[in-house]
């Protein structure tokens, strides 16, 4: 079984507009010890200060727990293999957890030089961590054995960057519309 939630909200007037939203994902694995649950906040905000000037952002926040268990182990081969043999105390025993936790957000300008010249110049950021947890203890279960626990705790970090800078020129004649456009990307 699956259930998503959501909620979002926008608005705004003739300077300033907004969208808000907010979700929630809860998804129940196949087997005993699989499934995960996400989360995540959104906010785009725009405004205009000026007539030929726009500020905006947009930010995000995302969040996923997995449960590994039975997925990532042999628990159902196990069962299947080994007679007689309790899948369900296997599959409790051990522990099999990923957390990803992820950030995005930007921000952005928009400047109308002429009517047919605009300058934009945008900064985006993403952070995502990402951290596991896995234990299998020993135990005697039938002929199921294992003789020698296992731990591990990972943590992992990545980061990435960029700035963009564009100006781009676009006239009408007629029927026909002439775009020019001129940039350049930093990243890290």
């Amino acid at each position: 079984p699956m259930s998503k939630h959501q909620l979002s909200m926008s608005g705004g007037d003739e300077k300033t507009t907004y969208y808000l939203s907010g979700e929630y994902l809860d998804q129940a694995g196949i087997a005993l010890g699989s499934g995960f649950n996400r989360y995540g906040l959104r906010l785009n905000l725009e405004n205009k200060p000026r007539k030929a000037i726009t500020i905006g952002t947009n930010l995000a926040f995302n969040q996923t727990n997995e449960n590994l268990t039975t997925s990532q182990e042999n628990v159902i081969s196990d069962a299947l293999r080994y007679a007689p043999v309790n899948p369900i105390a296997i599959a409790n025993l051990k522990t099999n957890k990923f957390v990803r936790r992820e950030f995005l957000g930007g921000l952005n300008l928009g400047v109308n030089i002429t009517k047919d010249l605009v300058f934009r110049t945008s900064f985006n950021t993403k952070i995502g961590y990402g951290s596991s947890i896995y234990y299998l203890p020993t135990y005697a279960i039938g002929y199921a054995q294992n003789v020698t626990a296992n731990f591990s705790n990972d943590n992992n970090l990545n980061t990435y960057w960029g700035w963009n800078q564009q100006i781009q020129y676009s006239k009408q004649i007629g029927k026909h519309n002439i775009p020019i456009s001129v940039g350049s990307l930093e990243s890290i």
